[in-house]
C-alpha cells in the first residue's frame, strides 16, 4: 500500500525539466500548494526532491518543506519510503507511551538481516529543550514515536532518505547545525509563528493521522485502502482550509477512514481465520461503496460554502 505514496506512483513525476516546471508553475498558480511553497521555484525544489525520494507530484509538494535551507519530511512518509525499499524486513515496536518510544526496523542485505533501533525518551526531550512547547506537552506519546521512528529509518535506510530531517527537528537548530538530542541549548533561528499556533499544530498532526490511516497495511502487505480511495481522501485534504475548520472538517474525515480500517481489518482477520494461511494481493480490492461516498461527503461539506 506503500506504493500509494511512492513507487509505482512515482512515474506520475515529469522526468523533463521543462514538464516540472510547468508543473511546478500550474501548482504554484493553483493556490492549492501549502503556504510555504508560494512561488513556482519552491514548487519545483519540492518536486525536485519528491523525484530523488520516489514520491508521487502531488505526496511531494504537499510533504515537502525546506527549513532552515534543508529538506524536511514528516516521520510517516519516511516510513513509507522506507516500507517500500526492496531490502525492508520488517519494524517492531518495543516501547511507545508517554515516557520513552523504541522501534527496530530490519534490513536484509544479501542472506544478513540488520536490526537498527530508534529511541528517544522524554529526557532526551528535555536536553534538547522540546518539552517546552505546547505540541510536546499535549502529544509527548506521539512526538516520541515520530522521534524514534526518523532515527530509525534513517539510520537503517540512508541511501533512500538521502539524510532528510523532520520539520520538527530541524526548527530547533541552526542553518548549518545538523540536529541532535543531546545538544544542550538550542537557538531557534526560524520563525515558527503558523506552526506554533495550536491550529496549525493540531492541523499537521491530523493530516499526519490520515496518512497513517489511508496507508496503513496488513501483515501480508495487504492495502486496505485502494488507489482510488486514496485519491479521494487526497482532495479532501488539499481543499481543507489551514485554519481552525479545515482541522474540524479533516478530523471528522480522520474518524470515518478510522472506522473503515477498523472494519476492513476485522474483515481481514476473518477471512484469514477462515482461510487459515495468509493469502497475499497485489493491490487492494476495496473501494468505498456509493453509499459511503454519500456518508463521507454528507458531514463533509463544500469547502466554498464554508
Amino acid at each position: 500500500m506503500s506504493d500509494i505514496i511512492v513507487g509505482n506512483r512515482s512515474s506520475l513525476m515529469p522526468t523533463a525539466l521543462n514538464d516540472k516546471l510547468l508543473m511546478a508553475k500550474q501548482i504554484a498558480e493553483s493556490g492549492l500548494a501549502p503556504q510555504g511553497l508560494k512561488t513556482p521555484q519552491q514548487v519545483f525544489v519540492a518536486l525536485q526532491w519528491g523525484h530523488e525520494l520516489g514520491l508521487s507530484p502531488m505526496v511531494a509538494v504537499s510533504n515537502i518543506s525546506v527549513i532552515n535551507g534543508k529538506p524536511t519530511l514528516s516521520a510517516d512518509i519516511m516510513f513509507a519510503i522506507v516500507r517500500s525499499h526492496h531490502e525492508y524486513a520488517g519494524c517492531s515496536w518495543k516501547k511507545n507511551d508517554d515516557h520513552n518510544a523504541c522501534v527496530e526496523i530490519r534490513r536484509k542485505t544479501g542472506e544478513y538481516i540488520e536490526t537498527y533501533i530508534g529511541y528517544f525518551s522524554i529526557p532526551d526531550a528535555q536536553k534538547a529543550g522540546l518539552m517546552q512547547k505546547d505540541v510536546w506537552k499535549k502529544y509527548p506519546s506521539r512526538m516520541l514515536k515520530h522521534r524514534a521512528l526518523s532515527y530509525a529509518c534513517r539510520d537503517a535506510f540512508p541511501d533512500a532518505l538521502a539524510g532528510i530531517y523532520t520539520p520538527e527537528e530541524i526548527r530547533n537548530v541552526t542553518p548549518d547545525e545538523p540536529p541532535e538530542p543531546e545538544m544542550e541549548s538550542i537557538t531557534v533561528t526560524v520563525s515558527e509563528t503558523h506552526c506554533e499556533n495550536d491550529y496549525q499544530m493540531r492541523y499537521n498532526r491530523i493530516v499526519e493521522d490520515i496518512v497513517s490511516t489511508v496507508t496503513d497495511v496488513a501483515a501480508d502487505g495487504t492495502g486496505f485502502f485502494s488507489d482510488d480511495e486514496f485519491e479521494w481522501v487526497n482532495k479532501k485534504v488539499a481543499e481543507a482550509p489551514q485554519s481552525d475548520r479545515g482541522a474540524d472538517l479533516l478530523e471528522s474525515l480522520l474518524l470515518k477512514l478510522q472506522d473503515r480500517l477498523s472494519e476492513r481489518k476485522k474483515e481481514y482477520q476473518k477471512r484469514i481465520a477462515a482461510e487459515n494461511i495468509p493469502k497475499k494481493e497485489e493491490e487492494s480490492e476495496h473501494v468505498f461503496s456509493e453509499e459511503e461516498y454519500i456518508e463521507l461527503n454528507s458531514f463533509y461539506p463544500d469547502i466554498n460554502a464554508a
